[in-house]
């Protein structure tokens, strides 16, 4: 584990504590405090993605820094996606999925800068990895709820029980779909990088 001691490492330590500082203040009970915490680890995550993009001169998508740097940025929109549109609410574990999501960009992978290889320098290398990186964090809440279900007491009623298998149910509907899409663009671009050559053929 390496602390960055740089501004974008300072950044991402920022947006952290911002998410943990949100999700205590929520399960205290100081809901208010916890969302004005909430976003304002999502702008700060904003200004880390932005700093990157510049520092490296590319859409911040190529390596595993840059991915789980972009993931802890999405938690927040997608957080009120999910409460507005499929009605999915638990924005208080999604505060702390963030945080955990952004751990690795915090301390586990290198931030150096790459160049990026020709390969990658195609208009669909964003579209691509964007729906994935998507759908990876609708997927990781909906795994948080289903494991909310199964720890639910015993005692529950069983329209809290429904409420969450409903909730995964709805977030796994929108999730699958990205993960096709992901699978489709990037077998387009596959094939205009590299033709057929990298394909499986029986």
């Amino acid at each position: 584990m390496t602390i960055k001691y740089t501004f974008q490492g300072l950044l991402i330590y920022l947006v952290i504590a911002s998410y943990l500082f949100a999700f205590l203040a929520t399960v205290l009970g100081r809901k208010k405090t916890g969302q004005g915490f909430y976003l304002a680890g999502f702008v700060v995550a904003v200004v880390a993605f932005g700093y990157r993009w510049y520092d490296v001169h590319h859409i911040p998508f190529q390596n595993l820094f840059e991915v789980f740097l972009s993931m802890g940025m999405m938690i927040y929109p997608l957080s009120i996606f999910c409460r507005r549109f499929l009605r999915v609410g638990g924005e208080t574990l999604d505060m702390l999925i963030g945080a955990i999501l952004l751990f690795p960009a915090g301390f586990v992978f290198s931030a150096e800068p790459q160049k990026l290889p020709p390969a990658l320098q195609s208009w669909l290398f964003t579209p691509h990895v964007a729906v994935y990186l998507m759908s990876y964090v609708i997927m990781a809440k909906a795994t948080v709820q289903a494991f909310c279900q199964l720890k639910t007491k015993a005692d529950s009623t069983k329209e809290n029980l429904l409420d969450y298998e409903k909730g995964t149910y709805r977030m796994i509907c929108f999730g699958f779909p990205l993960l096709t899409l992901g699978l489709i663009l990037g077998s387009w671009w596959g094939k205009l990088a590299w033709g057929d050559y990298w394909g499986w053929d029986p």
